[in-house]
């Protein structure tokens, strides 16, 4: 089994400011998670900033994280840094 959580930080600014968005995967197992591809658009008006993937690699043009693997009992997380719409 596997959940995500996804969350923003923080939770009011101002127009024109940078926030954080933060998606966790989890795997549960019993096995390892192989393949693994999450895909995470910004919301509309949103402009991409920077990633920070713990594994893998993210494309902002597609939203694909392409994580790979997640051992049992492993989780990983991506960061994504955006400027909200002004």
């Amino acid at each position: 089994d596997s959940s995500w959580t996804h969350s923003v930080a923080p939770a009011s600014v101002f127009a024109g400011a940078n926030v954080v968005f933060t998606v966790t995967v989890a795997n549960a197992g019993p096995d390892i998670a192989t393949g693994v591809v999450v895909r995470d658009l910004l919301p509309a008006g949103y402009t991409f900033v920077s990633a920070s993937p713990s594994t893998g690699t993210y494309d902002p043009g597609t939203g694909l994280w392409t994580v790979g693997g997640i051992p049992a009992g492993g989780s990983v997380s991506l960061s994504l840094t955006a400027q909200t719409p002004e």
